[in-house]
């Protein structure tokens, strides 16, 4: 389990190289299952087809996606033996595209009639359906006539960035000068497996404040720069709730993807970025096994006001944790002050999250691997002094 420790936070090892290998994992295993739903069917070999080429294809965080999370999410509940063609269609469907847009697959070309959507770059689509897909573009058919057409970008690290050029609430940001991020609307929390509300907010008014916060967070604290763009894909921009509060959130079922409040300032902006990718971390060590063991008692979250599982309280420690190192790191540029409202909050926050965490008994060997290098590191930065521009 030491290799999970790379998780914790990024200055453990290489998490990069943890983090491909991992998501690979994941999505062949989501693919396997998807082979046994549609095993009796027309779409058998097409299934089989990607699972073989995704065994022979090296990791890749390209693999972390919301393509791919979307196959689990829309599979939950099917059993083998019992799933009619509209169901073994969506699967295949899904299958299809992930491979295809991820580059496990060349080209698709396929006719679909499915009941429940599919994901494609931010976008769902239902009913009767042609996918057709070669080299850098993907065009969806409807039956009635109307066509959705989805290109790629090279960005970076040869991952490519799928995108809907037609769309007004599509834009690309760049990190290092390549397309790498999408902002999208809210499809994904429209379906009916999230049943989510989002108030999102147009991609205009976020893509500045995400993209100077990005440049800022590379500035002062660059290893978190690679932590938090290894793994982002999409970004859905949601209108602040409140002046004085801020909101981001995230799925295990959404790899790749978070949602994220404007209109806020460049420092708001690096601790959701910090925080909601610190928790794509955790989901991904998640699908490998519980972090906590099955007797762990629930106890009380200040984030939520109520007791939660032991494993959420966990989830917090992590990502706000993260988040604390990255202001020492503000404060040392001379950000003290734009932080410190923030510093305080989230330091209560961690000296009442940390204390059912201090007992190993609880946390499985997965959860002391995520905790144990990042409260050493904490312990070390002194979360409890307040914040001055002379921080280490």
């Amino acid at each position: 389990m030491e290799i999970f420790s790379y998780l914790s936070h990024p200055s453990v090892g290489d998490f990069r190289s943890v983090a491909a290998e991992l998501c690979t994992i994941q999505f062949h295993a989501f693919c396997s299952r998807a082979q046994e739903v549609v095993k009796q069917g027309r779409h058998a070999p097409l299934v089989e087809q990607v699972v073989q080429q995704l065994g022979a294809q090296p990791s890749s965080i390209a693999y972390w996606t919301l393509e791919v999370s979307w196959i689990y999410a829309g599979m939950q509940g099917m059993r083998a033996d019992a799933c009619e063609e509209t169901k073994q269609d969506w699967v295949a469907a899904q299958v299809a595209t992930a491979a295809f847009l991820t580059g496990v697959l060349d080209r698709i070309h396929m006719r679909v009639d499915i009941a429940e959507p599919i994901l494609i770059a931010g976008r769902t689509f239902v009913g009767a359906l042609t996918l057709d897909g070669s080299a850098d573009r993907l065009c969806v058919r409807a039956a009635g006539g109307a066509e959705t057409t989805f290109v790629a970008i090279a960005g970076r690290d040869d991952v490519r960035v799928w995108i809907e050029p037609s769309a007004s609430r599509t834009r690309l940001l760049s990190i290092d000068g390549h397309p790498a991020v999408r902002l999208v609307g809210s499809d994904w929390h429209a379906s009916r497996w999230i049943g989510q509300p989002c108030d999102d907010a147009p991609a205009e008014a976020a893509a500045a404040q995400i993209e100077d916060a990005l440049a800022l967070l590379r500035d002062v604290a660059p290893e978190y720069h690679d932590w938090v763009t290894c793994l982002l894909k999409e970004i859905t921009p949601l209108r602040r709730p409140a002046p004085n509060m801020i909101a981001s959130n995230s799925s295990a079922l959404r790899m790749g993807g978070i949602d994220l409040a404007t209109p806020a300032s460049a420092t708001e902006t690096v601790e959701m970025l910090v925080h909601e990718c610190t928790h794509q971390y955790y989901h991904m060590c998640s699908w490998m096994g519980s972090t906590v063991v099955p007797d762990a008692k629930p106890y009380f979250s200040p984030l939520k006001q109520c007791e939660r599982p032991l494993d959420r309280i966990l989830l917090g420690y992590h990502a706000f944790g993260n988040a604390m190192i990255v202001f020492d790191r503000l404060a040392g540029k001379g950000m003290a002050t734009e932080i410190q409202d923030r510093w305080r909050t989230v330091s209560a926050y961690m000296d009442q999250l940390v204390t059912p965490l201090r007992d190993p008994a609880q946390l499985s060997e997965l959860g002391v691997a995520l905790f144990a290098p990042l409260h050493a590191r904490l312990e070390q930065l002194d979360h409890r002094r307040p914040p001055t521009s002379a921080a280490a």
